[in-house]
């Protein structure tokens, strides 16, 4: 070991340094004397001398407020506080250095060697001219702040996964396995794909407008050019030229005209009118209607050519005769409800009996003329019949006939009568009148002798069936009187005067202010 000479001051006493081992042997005794009880060891100065032998220091000892020039080489040193300055840790042999907080005041310049650690926290600087290396199994997070990259550093087959909140790309190249989109319960995708091999690029672009937009597919539309009008089913789209297979459904045209329809090579049409329309111009075919109105039918025959103009059916072909036949299929009818042959002769024609008893209907009868219609008087009871007393009914040889004046005035209409007409006098029983419907006579006393009395027919409404029949005192009358003086079957006149009539019923309102005429008479008494 070398040391050097000390020169010490112990209680204001200099000692001076060993000479030898043995000296310094005896300089340590008397220190440590000294420092047991009060004193200190203090070195003025030391001079480099040799010891055969290690010095040690058995007690804590204190040199604050020197300054050790230059400690030579320590070569196990425990430094438990202070500072260490302007000093190089490890320039000969580097080792470990263990701390808390290492503060530099410049550059940490690691050189070969790594620095490890279990936290750094870096609040500065730049790291650069090195890679960052993050190790399997670890995460580089940065979700507290901001990852800054240049321009195209990311490369497309690096990213993978995840989701992209927001994100604005200026050109995104896909491969062929298309774009992706995933459903409304993110269950499958939606792949949207080119489904053509391009030999350059080309462009698809959708102009929404100021709105949102929904494309509704309900089956895989082919798209030769875009519509460049609305097309929706209120819309009125105009097409040049329109190739339509077949319509599924019903639909209308109402309101607007075909300039030109072409040609239909089959049509069903169910309702509406057909106007300025030539039928078979080049190829005739059948026509089947209900009912077909036209100014002219023209069979176009040029021989024995029938044109219907009209109300007339003439022939006017080239031939000097031309006959006009109705033929009926099968056991099928001509039928003509009404007919009117003004000249030539109907032969050899069986009529029906319908036809006949229509004949038989439309006797022309004057004024108060009649037709197989008679009167009786049996068991009590007035009874208007056929002229040979049989019943009166509905067929042809069974009905009556009598001329009336018409509601119209200054006509004569001649009304059927098909049923007879009863009335009994008021001692008998029902159809009667009331026992005071005397017409303006007395009815307190028994008549002298029978006077005449009229029966007239009254015409309600030029029908048969409201045909009506009465009787009174005075055979000149045309019109009946107000009901307030008409008898019938119900009941009595308001007022009995000389001009009352007695209806043969009980429609005295129906009947009152009609035309009527006398057709017959006959005697009558009055018994109280």
């Amino acid at each position: 070991m070398t040391i050097y000479k000390l020169t010490t001051r112990t209680n204001g006493n200099i000692i001076d340094g060993p000479a030898d081992d043995a000296e310094f042997t005896q300089l340590i005794n008397t220190v440590n004397n000294v420092s047991t009880t009060t004193g200190t060891l203090r070195a003025d100065s030391i001079t480099s001398y040799t010891l055969a032998s290690e010095v040690s220091i058995d007690d804590t000892w204190n040199a604050a407020g020197q300054t050790c020039t230059d400690i030579g080489i320590i070569t196990t040193v425990d430094i438990n506080g202070g500072t260490i300055d302007s000093t190089t840790i490890g320039g000969a042999s580097a080792a470990a250095i263990t701390c808390t907080t290492l503060t530099t005041g410049g550059k940490l310049t690691a050189g070969a060697n790594e620095i490890e650690g279990s936290n750094f926290d870096i609040t500065g600087g730049v790291i650069s001219a090195c890679d960052i290396t993050v190790g399997a199994a670890k995460t580089l997070n940065v979700s507290a702040g901001t990852l800054t990259l240049a321009d195209n550093q990311i490369s497309g087959d690096k990213v993978e996964g995840g989701t992209i909140a927001a994100i604005s790309i200026t050109e995104l190249t896909l491969a062929n396995a298309g774009l992706h989109i995933l459903d409304t319960n993110a269950s499958h995708d939606l792949i949207i794909t080119a489904g053509s091999d391009l030999t350059a690029d080309h462009t698809i672009t959708l102009t929404t407008g100021n709105a949102d937009r929904t494309i509704t597919l309900s089956g895989n539309p082919t798209l030769s050019d875009w519509f460049d009008q609305a097309v929706k089913a209120a819309s009125s789209p105009t097409f040049v030229n329109l190739s339509i297979t077949s319509i599924a459904s019903n639909w209308t045209n109402a309101g607007r005209t075909v300039a030109d329809a072409g040609i239909l090579t089959t049509v069903d049409i169910n309702g509406g009118s057909i106007d300025g329309v030539t039928i078979g111009a080049a190829v005739a075919g059948v026509i089947t209607g209900t009912t077909i109105n036209a100014t002219t039918f023209d069979t176009n025959v040029a021989a024995a050519a029938v044109t219907l103009a009209g109300t007339t059916l003439a022939a006017d072909g080239t031939n000097a005769d031309i006959d006009i036949n109705i033929t009926p299929k099968g056991t099928g009818s001509v039928v003509l409800p009404k007919v009117d042959i003004n000249t030539g002769a109907i032969e050899d024609v069986a009529l029906s009996a319908v036809a006949q008893d229509a004949i038989d209907k439309a006797p022309e009868l004057s004024l108060g003329e009649v037709r197989n219609l008679g009167l009786t008087y049996t068991a009590n009871t007035m009874t208007i019949c056929q002229a040979n007393g049989a019943a009166l009914a509905d067929t042809a040889t069974n009905r009556g006939y009598i001329g009336v004046p018409s509601i119209t005035a200054g006509r004569i209409v001649t009304l059927p009568v098909v049923a007879n007409v009863a009335w009994n006098d008021n001692g008998h029983a029902a159809p009667s009148f009331p026992v005071d419907c005397g017409m303006g006579l007395t009815k307190t006393a028994n008549w002298a002798v029978a006077l005449p009395l009229y029966l007239y027919a009254v015409n309600e409404d030029d029908t048969a069936a409201n045909l009506g029949w009465f009787f009174c005192r005075v055979p000149h009358k045309t019109r009946t009187p107000a009901a307030t003086v008409i008898h019938d079957f119900d009941a009595a006149a308001a007022t009995d005067t000389n001009s009352s009539i007695s209806l043969i019923g009980n429609d005295d309102a129906g009947k009152a202010v009609k035309p009527c005429v006398c057709v017959g008479s006959f005697h009558a008494t009055w018994v109280t």
